[in-house]
């Protein structure tokens, strides 16, 4: 398995180093043989500044990817759509009719997913969309890595434990990392403490939790967890 890096260009909070920008919101940046995966746009335009400052005199990026239909997550694509030319743009099918045309509009390729897995390079691959009653139906983006898969969750609306264990079941591999958001900033802390119980049963070798796991949630995280705990933030990188 070849080298690959992780950047969260976009986050509730920053790093604190670079003046990367942050708000509600979420983006993260795969680089991986020198592909360059976009893994959600964040809230508005802050996600290209930031971006920018990761990739100095960006022209172009391999790809575009959408976990889910919020705009935290959505908001900052037609800002970026505008500077730089994205190859191809991997949208859920269940997208809204009216943002699917913007995106057409630029020019960009798109290709609808959601139903079935889909290789979108080499040992990088998005899963179908994973649902929950109520909840936005959401695609996660996985990473091959040589002891097994980093899974990068938008929001983990479905539950990042069911996705955990739908993505061990339909790929029958080992999980190595989950990062992302969690989705437990709205829960209640004794139900904070029942996933995390449950996700120490599921052998991941280490978390990185940001957005909207919320402080309550990453506080309960590095107490419950804190060997397998890594807070992210807008301007962090993660190389494995």
């Amino acid at each position: 398995m070849s080298a690959f890096s992780l950047d969260i260009v976009y986050d509730n909070k920053s790093c604190g180093k670079g003046s990367f920008e942050s708000g509600h919101g979420l983006s993260s940046l795969i680089q991986k043989e020198g592909k360059k995966i976009l893994f959600d746009t964040g809230e508005d335009g802050r996600t290209l500044k930031n971006l920018k400052k990761i990739l100095k005199g960006v022209r172009e990026i391999d790809a575009l990817v959408f976990s889910h239909f919020h705009d935290d997550h959505t908001g900052g694509a037609l800002p970026i759509l505008e500077e730089i030319k994205v190859n191809r743009i991997f949208i859920p099918y269940c997208f809204p009719s009216e943002f699917k045309d913007k995106i057409k509009k630029t020019g960009t390729p798109v290709i609808e997913t959601g139903r079935i897995p889909v290789e979108i390079f080499q040992e990088i691959n998005i899963t179908p969309l994973y649902r929950k009653l109520k909840k936005p139906a959401e695609q996660v983006l996985m990473i091959n890595t040589a002891g097994g898969l980093l899974v990068l969750c938008g929001c983990a609306h479905a539950g990042v434990v069911k996705i955990i264990r739908k993505i061990k079941k339909e790929t029958d591999e080992k999980i190595r990392f989950v990062a992302g958001g969690f989705h437990f900033y709205c829960l209640p802390s004794f139900i904070i403490k029942r996933q995390i119980k449950l996700l120490e049963k599921e052998s991941v070798e280490s978390f990185f939790p940001c957005h909207c796991t919320g402080e309550k949630g990453t506080k309960i995280f590095k107490k419950k967890i804190q060997e397998k705990t890594n807070v992210i933030r807008a301007g962090d990188r993660l190389e494995f």
